[in-house]
């Protein structure tokens, strides 16, 4: 029988969404191998840099992502002026990008599990519990912006060697469906549920951002989050075309681009 924790670097490497592949058994964190790559003036892309297990996975902030045999950690790097993206929209790309991993999940999931939802900026929630993180960073080129998208999914991996304050808002897919991924395939479908959404992005698909809503986790809840400029709280209005949140007060609406959300109350 085969592991479906194994990859298939021969089907990965025909994927038109990999131009080069660097593939690692263990590493400390996909996403520094992407930026060191990433800084390669003649790099094919886009560039996956894929890991079976990371060491010391980074998340946003000084943040850390925790992962173990049986997840799916990687790094993307694009161009995103390959997808028509302008610097003003590189923001949305989070939201873009989280709502790729719902539409990839969600399919896998049976009738009466609950449903993927998006905690603004970059994480991803399957019934409480955290199953994705996204990291973007962007780093300049002689020929433009270089996106580094890094996506880790709790997919086969058990989180027992978790520290208990993680494991217990963390959850993975087997622990939700009750058996294995295979995971090539999983991979090379959220690739493209990436590519689709990015394109649209680029597009300027007015019907993209109301997608986001509807996935979101804090539309009509009162939010609070810690931006630079001190807490900002309001009942969220969900996510304009840029990837902002929404904040309704009694100041009126607070547009957030960028902030850590601290408190969640139940939604109105």
């Amino acid at each position: 029988m085969i592991d479906p924790n194994l990859f298939d670097l021969d089907e990965l490497r025909q994927s038109p969404l990999i131009a080069r592949l660097d593939y690692f058994a263990e590493s400390e964190s996909t996403q520094t191998q992407a930026r060191q790559i990433a800084a390669e003036r003649e790099l094919p892309m886009p560039a996956l840099v894929l890991a079976s297990q990371q060491t010391a996975g980074r998340g946003r902030g000084s943040n850390r992502w925790w992962s173990s045999p049986g997840a799916l950690t990687f790094s993307w790097v694009i161009e995103p002026q390959q997808y028509e993206i302008n610097t003003a929209r590189l923001a949305s790309c989070s939201a873009a990008i989280g709502l790729a991993v719902c539409r990839t999940l969600a399919p896998l999931l049976p009738s009466s599990a609950p449903t993927c939802g998006m905690k603004w900026p970059n994480d991803v929630f399957l019934g409480g519990r955290k199953i994705c993180g996204v990291l973007l960073e962007t780093l300049a080129s002689s020929r433009g912006p270089r996106l580094v998208a890094g996506v880790g999914v709790n997919i086969n991996n058990s989180l027992d060697g978790l520290p208990p304050e993680v494991a217990k808002l963390s959850v993975s897919l087997r622990e939700i469906v009750g058996r294995d991924f295979e995971l090539t395939g999983l991979l090379l479908d959220l690739l493209a549920h990436m590519d689709q959404e990015l394109h649209r992005l680029g597009q300027n698909d007015h019907d993209q951002p109301a997608d986001w809503n509807a996935c979101s986790l804090l539309v009509d809840r009162q939010t609070t989050v810690e931006t630079p400029a001190g807490l900002i709280e309001g009942r969220c209005l969900g996510l304009d075309a840029a990837g902002a949140l929404l904040l309704a007060s009694e100041q009126g609406v607070h547009r957030v681009l960028s902030g850590t959300v601290v408190r969640i109350e139940p939604a109105c």
